[in-house]
C-alpha cells in the first residue's frame, strides 16, 4: 500500500513538472494555438521563412530583402529551413514560425532535463532546474531577438554532447574505428547547428567547451599524447570547422564589422543589474533597480532587453556552498575559473557600478554609448574587443549566458546532495527561496494572445489591400521613410515583390553599402523636397519600379498595432505632400488607408 501511494505521488509530482514546463511555453509564447513571441524581428523571421518556403531551401541568400544584395541573416538558416518545412504542411506562415519556437523549445527541455539527471541523479531535482533556466530573466528577455533565443534553445544539446565526450577514458580510446568516427561526425554536426542558428552563441559555446576541456586536462594532470589527440579531435577541431561555418554562411562585411569601445561598455552589464533584481521577477512589485531608476528619470544604457541580468543571491549562495565544499575536485576547479572568465568577458572593457543615462523617449544609437569617464574603472584587456570573434560580440552582456548555466549546475548538483543525505528541510526551504526569487512577475500569456491577433490585424490592414495591385518578384520596392524596417521582409514576401529595405543592425549597414547612391539618398534623406529629387532620380535611373509610403514605421509598429491616429495621420501628411508634388509630374499615385503607392515604372 505505501509502495502503491509513493508510486503515486511520484507521477503526480511528474504531471506536475509537465505541465510546468508546458506553463513556460505558454508565458513565452511560443504555442501555436495559443499565441506569438513579441513580434517586432519576428516579422523579419516570418519573411525569411516565407522566402525559403517559396522558392526552395536552398536559396541561402535571402535576396527578395536587401536588394541586389540580399539580406545578410543567414545566421538563421537553420530555423528558416524548419519554418519553411513546416509552412509546406500547414500553408500558414505564422503558426510554422510558432511551431519552430515550440519543436526548439520541446527538445531544448528534454536535453537539459537529461543533462541535469545524469549529474544528479534525482530527476525531480533535474525537472525544477531545467525550469529555473527557462524562467531566468535574460532566457526570457532574449525571445524578442530570434537568432539568440534559438540559440540559447540549442545549449542542452551541446551540454549532453560534452557531457557525453566528458565521460569517455582518453587513455581507452582507439582512434581508428567505425565508432569513433560516428562520435566524430556527432560531434561536427551538433556544432554546426549553432553557427547555422547563432553564431551569438556559437561563439560563446565554443569558448567554454575548448576551456573546459582544455582546464579538466591540467586539473587532472593529463599531459599524455593521446589524451591531447582526443581533445584535439573532438573538442577543437568540430569547433573550428564550425568557425569555418560562420566564415562561410555570413558575409565578410558580417564577420568583419566591428564597434567603437563605447558600444561594447555600452553593452556591459552594470554590477547592479547583476545583483538586483529587474522588472519581470515577481519579486520586483517589492524593489526593482530598473523601477527605481527609472522613478529617476534614469535608466542604464541600451535597451530593455539589455537590464535583465540578475544572477540570483540564492543560487549564488548555494553554488558557492557546494563550490567551497568540493573545491578540491577538477572539475569544479575548471567551473570555478570558467565562471570568472566569462564574467569578466561580460563585464566589457570597464566596470560599471551604477553608470547611468538619462532616460530618454525613444532609444537611439546613442543610447547604446558608454566612454571611458562613465565607468568606474577601466580594464586592461579591451585590446580583445578588436580581435574576430570578439569584435561580434558587441552585446557583452550575452557572456552572462555561461555563468548562469555555471550557478544552475552547482545549485543543481547541491540540492541533489541534501536529498541524498536527507536534509529535506534545507532542501526544500531552498527551493522554495529560489522559486521566490526567480519567479515571473506575469502570470498569464495575455501578450501573446494580443500579439496573435495584432499580426491577423495587420494582415486585414496592409497586406489584403497591397495584393490588389499584382506585384511580381521582378518588381523593385523602396519604402520610405526607412530605418531598421523589420516589416519589409514579411511585407515583400506575403505580398510577392523585392526590396530595398532590410531588417537588423547589421544587415541594413551593410546591404547599403552595395545600393547605388540614389538609392542610398531617397532611403537616408527625410526632407520632403529632397525626398521628391530622390523619387524622380531613381525613376530616371530606371533603378525601382516603385515607391511605398506606409503611414506607419516599419520597425516601431512591428512591435504594436494597430497604429495610433496621431502616427498615422503625421506619416500621411508627409506622403500627401510628396504625392501631390509627383503627380504634377504626371507619375501614377495610388492612396490606401495606410499606405501609398508610387508608380515609377511605365509598363
Amino acid at each position: 500500500m505505501l509502495f502503491n501511494k509513493i508510486r503515486l505521488l511520484n507521477v503526480l509530482a511528474i504531471l506536475l513538472l509537465v505541465f510546468g514546463n508546458i506553463y513556460i511555453a505558454f508565458l513565452l509564447g511560443i504555442i501555436p494555438f495559443n499565441g506569438f513571441p513579441t513580434l517586432g524581428i519576428n516579422y523579419a523571421v516570418m519573411g525569411a521563412g516565407n522566402y525559403l518556403a517559396n522558392n526552395g531551401i536552398f536559396h541561402t541568400t535571402l535576396k527578395q530583402f536587401g536588394y541586389p544584395y540580399g539580406s545578410p541573416s543567414d545566421e538563421m538558416f537553420f530555423p528558416y529551413i524548419v519554418i519553411s518545412l513546416t509552412k509546406l504542411f500547414t500553408n500558414n506562415i505564422i503558426f510554422s514560425t510558432v511551431f519552430t519556437y515550440l519543436i526548439f523549445y520541446v527538445c531544448s527541455v528534454f536535453c537539459l532535463i537529461y543533462f541535469f539527471y545524469k549529474i544528479t541523479k534525482n530527476l525531480y531535482v533535474s525537472w525544477f532546474f531545467s525550469i529555473l533556466f527557462y524562467i531566468d530573466p535574460l532566457i526570457v528577455s532574449q525571445v524578442g531577438i530570434p537568432a539568440v533565443f534559438f540559440g540559447i534553445m540549442l545549449i542542452p544539446i551541446s551540454l549532453c554532447l560534452d557531457y557525453y565526450l566528458s565521460r569517455i577514458k582518453s587513455n581507452q580510446f582507439v582512434f581508428l574505428s567505425w565508432k569513433n568516427a560516428a562520435i566524430f561526425a556527432l560531434c561536427y554536426l551538433v556544432r554546426l547547428l549553432y553557427p547555422s542558428t547563432s553564431w551569438y552563441i556559437a561563439v560563446i559555446l565554443a569558448a567554454a567547451s575548448c576551456l573546459y576541456f582544455l582546464l579538466s586536462l591540467c586539473f587532472r594532470k593529463e599531459f599524455s599524447i593521446r589524451a591531447w589527440g582526443f581533445y584535439l579531435l573532438f573538442i577543437i577541431v568540430p569547433w573550428l570547422l564550425a568557425a569555418v561555418s560562420i566564415k562561410i554562411l555570413l558575409p565578410s562585411d558580417i564577420t568583419s564589422f566591428s564597434s567603437p569601445l563605447d558600444f561594447f561598455r555600452g553593452t556591459s552589464p552594470d554590477v547592479l543589474s547583476l545583483l538586483l533584481p529587474t522588472d519581470s521577477q515577481y519579486i520586483s512589485k517589492i524593489f526593482s533597480i530598473n523601477t527605481y531608476l527609472s522613478n529617476k528619470s534614469l535608466s542604464f544604457p541600451g535597451d530593455s532587453t539589455m537590464w535583465f541580468n540578475y544572477l540570483g543571491i540564492v543560487l549564488i549562495a548555494v553554488s558557492l556552498f557546494f563550490t567551497l565544499k568540493n573545491r578540491h575536485k577538477p572539475n569544479v576547479k575548471a567551473f570555478s575559473l570558467i565562471f570568472f572568465v566569462f564574467l569578466i568577458l561580460a563585464l566589457g572593457p570597464a566596470l560599471k557600478f551604477n553608470n547611468t543615462i538619462v532616460k530618454t523617449g525613444s532609444i537611439t544609437y546613442e543610447s547604446y554609448l558608454l566612454s571611458s569617464k562613465q565607468t568606474l574603472l577601466e580594464f586592461p584587456w579591451d585590446f580583445i574587443y578588436k580581435i574576430f570573434p570578439f569584435n561580434m560580440m558587441r552585446a557583452n552582456y550575452r557572456w552572462l549566458i555561461v555563468p548562469k548555466i555555471l550557478l544552475l549546475i552547482g545549485s543543481c548538483y547541491g540540492l541533489a546532495l541534501l536529498k541524498e543525505k536527507k536534509k529535506n528541510v534545507l532542501y526544500y526551504s531552498l527551493i522554495i527561496l529560489l522559486l521566490i526569487d526567480f519567479l515571473p512577475k506575469t502570470f498569464a500569456p495575455t501578450q501573446a494572445q494580443e500579439t496573435l491577433s495584432e499580426i491577423h490585424q495587420f494582415n486585414k490592414d496592409v497586406i489584403a489591400p497591397m495584393k490588389k495591385y499584382n506585384f511580381s518578384l521582378n518588381d523593385r520596392v523602396v519604402f520610405i521613410p526607412s530605418e531598421n524596417d523589420y516589416l519589409a521582409p514579411y511585407i515583400s514576401s506575403e505580398v510577392g515583390f523585392t526590396t530595398y529595405n532590410s531588417a537588423g543592425d547589421k544587415s541594413l549597414a551593410i546591404s547599403a553599402q552595395y545600393f547605388p547612391d540614389s538609392i542610398r539618398n531617397l532611403l537616408a534623406d527625410s526632407d520632403i523636397a529632397k525626398l521628391n529629387q530622390d523619387i524622380l532620380e531613381v525613376k530616371e535611373k530606371g533603378l525601382a519600379e516603385y515607391v511605398i509610403m506606409p503611414y506607419f514605421s516599419l520597425r516601431w509598429e512591428s512591435y504594436y498595432w494597430p497604429v495610433s491616429k496621431s502616427t498615422l495621420e503625421n506619416y500621411k501628411s508627409k506622403a500627401d505632400q510628396i504625392a501631390m508634388e509627383l503627380a504634377k509630374d504626371g507619375i501614377q499615385v495610388y492612396n490606401e488607408k495606410y499606405f501609398t503607392i508610387i508608380k515609377l515604372s511605365d509598363k
